[in-house]
């Protein structure tokens, strides 16, 4: 782990980068590992003075790592920034809590603590100047900006091997992306079991409320300009506006 004045000084220029839609000189942050990540990731939000109403979780083979939305609501306009983007995704709202247990989580009972499926989509921007190397994308909260949850999807999205149909991004009626939607993970609950299982991030265990996301269904989508952007997914649909 790198010492704490090297931390300090990533936390005050991500949090100057955050709130003045700045970046991070990439070749100049030493690397971290995932535990310093974190600690960048919990000081930046208390800074922020974020409420933790959920997580993006991401799948690796040495397990699921987390970071939390900076916001998450059903808004329809936004500020347009330098490289922002779209993930259209599964968004997760849990019914119930899932504190840490000795006994595994089966996937069933994963299943049975998300209370619905809605349309998410998730805002994001990197704050470093390049791709970083992992773990230090975990600093930056994985790059999420916020997140807007949409219509709520039939639960059957939640089975292994749905077929999600098509993913459609369009910005000021321009079509960006028109492909077969595909989660990542392809099971969209894999990473919630896994994290549900594993030790819990800096912000604890999973809760009932909190909205979960684990993955986009065709990647990020660059919104170049200001206007409204559109995002279809299984028959609904979710539009807002960048200005």
């Amino acid at each position: 782990m790198v010492n704490s004045e090297t931390q300090g000084r990533l936390v005050d220029d991500l949090s100057k980068a955050i709130t003045g839609n700045g970046t991070v000189d990439t070749g100049s942050v030493t690397a971290l590992d995932a535990a310093g990540a974190y600690a960048v990731q919990a000081a930046l939000f208390q800074r922020g003075d974020y409420a933790v109403a959920g997580f993006k979780l991401s799948l690796k083979p040495d397990g699921a790592y987390s970071a939390p939305l900076l916001f998450v609501e059903s808004g329809d306009r936004y500020a347009h920034v330098p490289d922002i983007g779209v993930e259209p995704e599964l968004a997760l709202t849990l019914s119930k809590d899932l504190p840490a247990r000795e006994t595994p989580y089966s996937r069933d009972e994963i299943v049975e603590a998300i209370g619905k499926v809605s349309l998410g989509v998730e805002i994001i921007r990197s704050r470093f100047s390049t791709p970083p190397a992992w773990p230090l994308g975990l600093a930056d909260f994985m790059s999420n900006i916020g997140y807007l949850v949409g219509a709520e999807l039939d639960r059957g999205v939640l089975a292994e091997g749905f077929d999600l149909g098509q993913v459609r991004v369009e910005s000021n009626g321009t079509v960006l992306v028109d492909q077969p939607a595909k989660h990542p993970d392809a099971d969209p609950v894999a990473a919630l079991v896994a994290y549900a299982n594993g030790v819990p991030g800096p912000f604890g265990p999973l809760k009932a409320g909190q909205v979960v996301t684990t993955g986009s269904v065709c990647g990020a989508v660059k919104v170049p300009s200001t206007g409204t952007v559109f995002v279809g997914l299984l028959g609904k649909e979710y539009a807002f506006s960048l200005s």
